[in-house]
């Protein structure tokens, strides 16, 4: 079963600033991540903005790419037949990869700018959520107050999928 996890790769720095590959379809396959990418969003987010935990039901699941462009992150997956939950900090060039049976969600810990890749399209009829503060889950955002959209903060509980 794959898991998130992060993607190291290699950072090429000189006196400009740096280089570096965030998307590269060979090293990802030799990581074992087979997804076909289909869609590449960009989110710019405030210090403190909260978005997640989003999925979307099959048949239009969605295995994530993402990277972080500028700022730092607070990033949660939970699996969404079980509810195991993963969290990493990831930081300005770092990437994560989400496999598409996991609700994602990040917590900009600054003001911060992410991309991430998609291998199915948005669909809104599929798309799905779970309460960011849920306490089935026990997620520590370090945060009690974040800036969430209209529709984060109406989600539901945490629920067992079969």
């Amino acid at each position: 079963m794959l898991i998130p996890r992060l993607i190291s790769r290699n950072i090429f720095e000189d006196p400009r600033g740096y280089f570096s590959e965030i998307f590269n379809k060979k090293y990802l396959d030799e990581l074992g991540i087979t997804d076909n990418f289909v869609q590449c969003n960009y989110v710019n987010s405030n210090k403190n903005s909260l978005r997640g935990l989003h999925y979307q039901e099959r048949p239009m699941q969605q295995a994530k790419l993402l990277t972080v462009l500028h700022g730092n992150i607070l990033d949660v997956s939970v699996h969404i037949r079980d509810g195991s939950v993963f969290v990493f900090r990831i930081k300005e060039g770092e990437s994560i990869y989400i496999p598409d049976n996991y609700a994602h969600g990040f917590l900009s810990l600054e003001d911060s700018k992410v991309a991430y890749f998609c291998s199915n399209f948005y669909s809104p009829e599929h798309a799905r959520g779970f309460i960011w503060n849920d306490e089935a889950l026990n997620i520590d955002w370090g945060i009690a107050d974040p800036i969430l959209s209209d529709r984060d903060k109406k989600w539901g509980r945490f629920e067992v999928k079969k």
